[in-house]
């Protein structure tokens, strides 16, 4: 049964066999789906279809978070396969390397031979980083100085629907964690979905690379900000 919020009526749904959920509210609709990795067919399709050598060990291809405007079609969708095409690859020598703390320990005892074989070189970017910002179909993006009020989204309205999606995971061979995820809340008066990159390389740094986008129900259209955050894992120690 439809219910009705303090701006308009909205209807959740679930669909187990398709693994997905969502709202419809106005003339929005938020569609979420949770379901299993990809298997090695699968993969292998993938890593054809985009070039990169190899995939994250946990990759979510059928996961995603679309925002829809079911009266323009306009359409705003997160998913592992789009932010895969964004990972750097067919780096060249020493561009962008990250090498693992415990190499340049194991480096000062053993002979320059050696040594290159324990250097970690591979032609894409090992971290999977993806600066991956959503696909958006049926609109024209314009750049805006206008940003995102996170006053309003610091106001405790209610939530109506709320679900995370991970879209990859990676454990770096055990060096830290790489992880890709969407969380998505819709509240009242809105939507807003933050799409975040993180990466921790034990002993070297942290990155985050986040997208949010936001939606006001009295708005016609979806305001969307980009930021990257980079520290070594010294400069994080001082501030904890």
């Amino acid at each position: 049964m439809p219910q009705t919020s303090a701006t308009a009526e909205y209807k959740t749904f679930e669909n187990k066999s398709t693994c997905e959920k969502g709202i419809v509210i106005g003339d929005w609709k938020v569609t979420t789906r949770k379901d299993r990795i990809f298997n090695s067919e699968e993969i292998d399709k993938v890593l054809e279809d985009t070039k990169i050598p190899q995939l994250p060990e946990m990759f979510f291809g059928y996961n995603h978070v679309t925002i829809e405007n079911t009266k323009t079609n306009v359409k705003w969708t997160y998913n592992a396969i789009e932010a895969i095409r964004n990972v750097q690859i067919n780096l060249k020598e020493n561009e962008n390397w990250i090498r693992v703390a415990v190499a340049d320990k194991w480096n000062a005892t053993r002979n320059k031979e050696e040594e290159e074989k324990k250097k970690i070189v591979r032609p894409y970017d090992w971290t999977f980083s993806t600066d991956f910002r959503g696909k958006v179909e049926n609109t024209e993006v314009e750049i805006t100085k206008e940003q995102i009020d996170m006053r309003k989204l610091m106001r405790r309205d209610p939530i109506i629907f709320f679900d995370q999606i991970i879209l990859y995971e990676d454990e770096l061979a055990d060096n830290g964690i790489a992880t890709l995820d969407a969380k998505v809340r819709v509240m009242p008066t809105g939507i807003f979905v933050l799409c975040r990159f993180f990466l921790r390389i034990e002993n070297v740094l942290f990155r985050s690379n986040d997208t949010r986008v936001y939606v006001e129900f009295d708005k016609n259209y979806m305001l969307s900000e980009y930021f990257s955050r980079e520290m070594s894992f010294e400069d994080v120690k001082k501030v904890l």
